[in-house]
């Protein structure tokens, strides 16, 4: 009798278990999935493509590699903001697939995964692609989907409350959408794309800084590295204002750009010549410019660099053959400053 029992027991306990593993198994099987938990993008791909397309449904931008060097094809191949192309590639290299969510194609566009070519009629369900490629082959397709939001443990806080946990997406035309922790997006602005820091400067390597503002023609300079930039040729009487350079200083060490126009395209603007700047830094070369600003009512300023500068950068110098460079207002104005400007004001 107690035999039976026994027997009894272990065939329930046998069934339980066996109940047990396919309900796990059956809430678990994203990871069973072999690309949970790798990155997105595996190791070996970045070598080896030379084009980038970044597209929504309705805006696009391609990255292209020309003798080494990556460019904005839609901005007449402009040079790439390196930063945030090597920020795209780690996010896809670090950000680890952590779910699957489901494989099954009728519900692809319930998390915003369709290609163009698969939408038909639910084309609000597109979304954002990444395509890395090398000569005409694809080499990595990513689609960027909604993201989740989480859901607060808060019973007071509405759904929501707790912000973004994640992101939909999907590898390419494979028929599976996946989880990803992190939150990805997709900057598909060319404007966005371009590298707007032309140069840097350390601010000790700077030995004179030589204006030229309408008539007027005077000199920053200082003898050695531990020396502050002085005016020179100070009138009797007048006292020179605190830390005049600082701001001037503060733009060489990352001199930032606004925008771009092809200079073929300049000849309708009416420019005026308002400033001419050279920068001679201790070893010898340094950047020369000349700001030039609208007539119009609302003032645009725009630089052209030198030839001289080409000592300093031959590569600074062929993209002003090509480009005229627009600065911010606010930036430029320190550079328009006339000498007089630079004197205390007499109380």
């Amino acid at each position: 009798m107690m035999a039976k029992k026994n027997l009894l027991i272990t065939a329930v306990v046998l069934v339980a278990v066996a109940y047990g593993f396919q309900y796990f198994k059956n809430n678990n099987s994203g990871k069973q999935d072999p690309f949970v938990g790798k990155p997105i993008l595996q190791s070996g791909i970045v070598e080896s493509i030379d084009k980038i397309t970044l597209n929504t449904p309705t805006t696009g931008v391609t990255l292209q590699k020309n003798d080494g060097k990556w460019e904005v094809s839609d901005a007449d191949n402009y040079p790439v903001n390196m930063e945030k192309l090597i920020k795209l590639i780690e996010n896809l290299s670090v950000s680890r697939i952590a779910s699957l969510v489901t494989a099954d194609p009728d519900k692809m566009a319930d998390f915003n995964v369709l290609l163009p070519q698969d939408a038909n009629d639910k084309k609000e369900h597109i979304g954002s692609l990444i395509t890395l490629v090398q000569g005409d082959k694809i080499l990595f397709q990513l689609v960027i989907g909604k993201n989740r939001t989480a859901v607060s443990q808060n019973a007071s806080q509405p759904q929501g409350a707790g912000g973004s946990d994640g992101t939909y997406i999907r590898l390419g035309e494979k028929k599976a959408v996946y989880l990803i922790k992190d939150n990805l997006t997709l900057d598909t602005d060319s404007k966005k794309w371009l590298n707007t820091v032309l140069f840097r400067i350390e601010k000790d390597t700077i030995q004179t800084i030589d204006f030229k503002v309408g008539k007027d023609a005077f000199q920053f300079t200082r003898a050695e590295k531990k020396d502050e930039l002085t005016l020179s040729d100070i009138p009797t009487g007048e006292t020179i204002e605190s830390n005049p350079v600082s701001g001037l200083l503060n733009d060489l060490s990352e001199f930032e750009i606004k925008d771009i126009v092809l200079t073929r395209d300049m000849g309708e603007k009416h420019l005026k010549l308002v400033s001419q700047a050279r920068i001679k830094l201790f070893s010898g070369d340094g950047p020369s410019f000349e700001v030039f600003e609208t007539g119009d009512t609302e003032k645009q300023y725009f630089i052209q660099f030198l030839p001289d500068t080409k000592s300093f950068s031959a590569e600074l110098i062929k993209l002003n053959d090509k480009w005229t460079f627009e600065m911010e207002g606010w930036r430029i104005k320190k550079w328009l400053k006339a000498k007089a400007e630079y004197y205390q004001k007499k109380k």
